[in-house]
């Protein structure tokens, strides 16, 4: 167990009795961190115990890793892994493997390019019983294990203004085409929120894609006058619309009616109404 970072590395293949072997394999309880490194044309051999790169660990961060011309590429054992602005080409090679093999139970892959697999093979492989979330990412393919997940994200982030022009500082709460609520959360004195993450679909083992789009996104902003319309509703089918700045225009009127009770008694009610 421990703590392995490795930031501006060159890996390449190490070759033991004529087959390439592991370029690194760490132990589980650790944390292994690699960024800005490349890994280029690791594992030769197509055996399921000879892949270019694989790692067993605890805790795993790839960031700003480029990996290409890689046979068997690599194998990923990690609870806590994470990609992070990524490139892994992979191997190209029909009688080699997958592109990448995940078997973590919450694997993120984010702003990555993970293609290139071997022909009829995939991008990305998840193991039995794993879920992968990849957001705002590339890939074409992906093989599953019996009972794996793969979640299909991307940024999203909105921008709340009115009819006249001004930045609306609001509640945005988005609800899937299942009526579950996917976030909540306030825009800044500029309109904009945070960036989040919004769900596009979730696929099975079986292939089957279960799209959470529309959205229902809701605006709300009690401050009358100018915003007569408390909550306003926005539909949002997220497949055609990624977006990091998503306008949501409230309706500003200022000149709506106003009502005041000018006299009242048990009984009698007397209203004064103006445009």
């Amino acid at each position: 167990s421990g703590t392995l970072i490795l930031n501006y590395s060159n890996l390449t293949a190490y070759v033991r009795d004529g087959l390439s072997n592991y370029n690194f394999y760490s132990l589980r309880g650790s944390t292994l961190t690699l960024k800005n490194s490349y890994i280029n044309y690791v594992g030769t051999d197509d055996s399921d115990y000879n892949r270019g790169l694989e790692i067993n660990s605890t805790t795993l961060f790839f960031d700003n890793i480029t990996m290409s011309k890689n046979k068997h590429a690599v194998s990923l054992w990690a609870p806590n892994l994470a990609i992070n602005k990524s490139k892994i080409s992979g191997s190209t090679d029909g009688d080699y493997g997958d592109n990448i093999k995940i078997r973590s139970t919450g694997a993120i892959i984010a702003d990555s390019n993970i293609s290139a697999p071997a022909a009829g093979k995939g991008d990305i492989a998840i193991d039995a019983n794993m879920n992968v979330t990849v957001v705002n990412s590339n890939y074409s393919t992906v093989s599953f294990g019996t009972g794996a997940k793969l979640y299909r994200k991307w940024w999203y982030q909105a921008h709340v203004n009115d009819t006249s022009g001004n930045n609306v500082v609001a509640n945005v709460t988005a609800y899937n085409a299942t009526g579950a609520m996917e976030f909540s959360m306030m825009t800044n004195s500029t309109g904009r929120t945070n960036i989040t993450e919004i769900t596009e679909y979730v696929q099975n083992s079986s292939g089957d894609k279960a799209y959470y789009s529309n959205y229902t996104i809701s605006v709300y902003n009690d401050s009358h006058p100018p915003y007569y319309i408390v909550t306003e509703n926005f539909s949002r089918n997220i497949t055609s619309l990624r977006s990091l700045d998503d306008t949501l225009t409230k309706n500003y009127d200022s000149n709506a009616p106003v009502v005041k009770a000018i006299s009242a008694s048990d009984a009698n009610y007397t209203y004064n109404v103006t445009d």
